[in-house]
């Protein structure tokens, strides 16, 4: 096994059982990754700590952000958790009365000396879709660095981004996601790739993220709503810091005078970039990685709300990872809620927070100037 934090042969996932008359070790997770597996996680009086955890193959813990569960690894035969310093917090071995079909973990401590926590395998909530739509996405020959996914319909502002830059120095693709009829799609303004997919927002970019998607290709991934402006020299520059900094999420700021949901979003002049436990649905910038991570979240919900509470938990709460970027500020144009039930949007963000056991907040853990 690697130490924590590094990569996971998921075919050596060995642990022992709890039993004390058994010395054999309990083959797990040899059929699928690791990563497929969700568990709820309890402490000693069965209070849900995190009703969603996720190990993921690189050693990152998904579903919690706490500063003493933030890897684990799997050490003679005990899963152990690792703090932010890398130190042992709890090690977890096989409850010998689970069921079939069932995993049931439990500590056998070292830190918590008068406590047992437990791991109990779930249903896990979001998965990403393992085929191509039916109106499949060939892979450019030669492509940028980075990617630009719009949901896009006839009145997109996006033919009006300000082309402040030679078409040669953008450092981004564009693909058109489009959501209006096929008359429309036929005579959209060009891009590198295009597709009629109609419906929710977040629904079609979830179709978009198949396994073998070319979405995969770029090392950074934006999803703007197509009421913003902005220009060809902001998404650069979005993209650089987010590259510079190791971003795993972001977005660029808003102008003050955008119509703003989250004030917390509002570009605050004289910085370059917040570090932030909130990115907004409307403006998201990804890794590979988190994009990896977070996208089987993306058909939850018609309007898309609550997921960007949830999407630095599944990264796992890593302070200096998430931020907004002042540097750019880009100008939302049209009111918050408009093009759906604001209503019925809440009641989803509450339903995927309450799921997910988040808390909605909004947090700063620095600036860079």
């Amino acid at each position: 096994m690697q130490n924590a934090g590094g990569a996971i042969d998921s075919q050596s996932l060995k642990l022992s059982t709890s039993s004390s008359q058994s010395n054999e070790s309990n083959i797990l997770f040899s059929h699928k990754p690791i990563s497929d597996y969700a568990f709820v996680f309890f402490d000693h009086w069965r209070k849900v700590i995190s009703p969603q955890v996720v190990l993921n193959e690189d050693g990152e813990i998904s579903g919690i952000d706490h500063s003493e569960f933030r890897n684990w690894d799997i050490r003679e035969g005990r899963l152990t958790f690792y703090d932010d310093a890398g130190s042992m917090s709890l090690e977890f071995v096989v409850n010998p009365n689970s069921k079939p079909g069932e995993i049931v973990l439990e500590n056998g401590l070292p830190r918590y000396t008068q406590s047992t926590h437990y791991l109990v395998q779930t249903e896990k909530f979001a998965r990403s879709p393992l085929v191509a739509p039916d109106r499949f996405v060939d892979r450019l020959p030669s492509r940028k660095k980075n990617l630009v996914v719009l949901r896009a319909g006839s009145n997109s502002l996006h033919t009006l981004w300000s082309r402040n830059i030679e078409d040669r120095d953008r450092n981004w693709d564009l693909c058109i996601s489009w959501y209006g009829d096929e008359e429309s799609f036929t005579n959209r303004p060009p891009s590198e790739y295009a597709v009629l997919q109609k419906g929710p927002k977040w629904h079609g970019l979830y179709q978009l993220c198949y396994e073998e998607s070319f979405i995969f290709d770029y090392e950074y991934v934006a999803f703007p709503d197509d009421d913003l402006m902005m220009t060809w020299r902001d998404i650069n520059r979005t993209f650089i810091i987010a590259e510079e900094n190791k971003l795993e999420l972001s977005q660029p700021s808003l102008t003050p005078a955008s119509y703003i949901a989250h004030p917390i979003t509002r570009q605050q002049p004289g910085k370059i970039l917040r570090f932030t436990n909130f990115v907004e649905l409307m403006t998201p910038v990804f890794s590979k990685k988190a994009l990896r991570r977070c996208s089987g979240t993306f058909y939850l919900g018609n309007s898309g709300w609550g997921l960007d509470y949830i999407w630095p938990v599944l990264m796992g709460g890593h302070r200096h990872r998430i931020g907004i970027i002042d540097a750019v500020a880009v100008h939302h144009t049209r009111p918050v809620g408009a093009s759906y039930d604001m209503s019925a949007a809440l009641a989803e963000a509450s339903n995927i927070c309450q799921a997910y056991g988040v808390s909605p907040s909004y947090n700063h853990f620095g600036f860079l100037c």
